[in-house]
């Protein structure tokens, strides 16, 4: 068994899913899980394996359409259940720089005190037209106060320890749309973590895609996030974050989106808060 599985969660994306296997070029062998949340348009399985080239792929199905959320923790148990020792995010459309995987596996295994560790991404649009570089902070101290504004990571290009699981839990499923965020704030709490500053990833941004109606609810568990991991050596930053949040709630989803892609944003706690 390979050292570093790759969790994928999917819903009816082929053409996307393809796209992100095939995009896979590390040199090592690495395991990809992917959990299909009870897609009804499904690609071909035996095509996939095909692109995955040295790469071993699981699928995992769920009987029914769960969420996200749902679905990254199905992915989660069973990679914890087979003991792999680094889990790396990765989402359906997204394309990979090669050596990705590698770099973030030898970042850990070189800093054992750090748990989880993103990089820089680059932003296209739908036609391919590239937006921009995406920019995080690197240092742990700076991605802690970063996170009462915007997620400190670019959700699909982080890679974790497995075992920090046990201690941080699973992603939560009381704050739908932003359980990213919430995640990630458990891991700071408990372990250090860092980004690379490097472009390792690239990714399509659809701003259309972005409800009125899971904005509302996004912003809502956002503030609720940011209560619940409230501290006072931040609570300057923690009543700017909830002034940032209701001055979006006033804007609205579509102007509020336009602010956050300038600003930065691929998580759905990015977008959507």
């Amino acid at each position: 068994m390979n050292d570093i599985a790759v969790l994928i969660p999917y819903y009816n994306d082929p053409e996307g899913i393809s796209r992100t296997v095939r995009s896979i070029q590390e040199e090592i062998s690495i395991d990809i899980i992917i959990v299909d949340d009870g897609s009804s348009l499904l690609p071909n399985w035996d095509e996939i394996a095909q692109y995955a080239s040295h790469h071993t792929i699981k699928t995992i199905s769920l009987e029914k359409n769960e969420g996200i959320e749902h679905a990254l923790n199905a992915g989660l148990k069973y990679i914890i259940s087979k003991g792999y020792m680094f889990t790396a995010r990765l989402d359906a459309g997204d394309i990979v720089v090669q050596h990705r995987f590698i770099k973030q596996r030898d970042y850990l295994m070189q800093h054992p005190i750090v748990c989880l560790v993103g990089t820089w991404g680059r932003l296209v649009d739908c036609s391919g037209k590239a937006l921009g570089i995406r920019k995080y902070p690197t240092e742990h101290k700076d991605i802690e106060r970063y996170m009462y504004f915007f997620s400190g990571f670019m959700h699909p290009s982080v890679m974790f320890r497995t075992l920090a699981v046990e201690q941080v839990g699973m992603y939560p499923t009381q704050y739908k749309y932003c359980e990213d965020y919430a995640f990630f704030f458990k891991f700071i709490k408990y372990f250090k973590t860092a980004n690379l500053p490097e472009v390792l990833m690239e990714y399509e941004i659809n701003p259309r895609g972005i409800s009125q109606s899971k904005y509302r609810i996004g912003q809502f568990n956002s503030i609720r996030v940011i209560m619940h991991n409230f501290r006072w050596r931040f609570v300057h930053l923690f009543c700017l974050s909830l002034a940032r949040r209701i001055i979006c709630l006033i804007l609205g989803a579509k102007i509020a989106t336009w602010i956050a892609l300038r600003l930065g944003g691929k998580n759905n706690s990015d977008i959507i808060s």
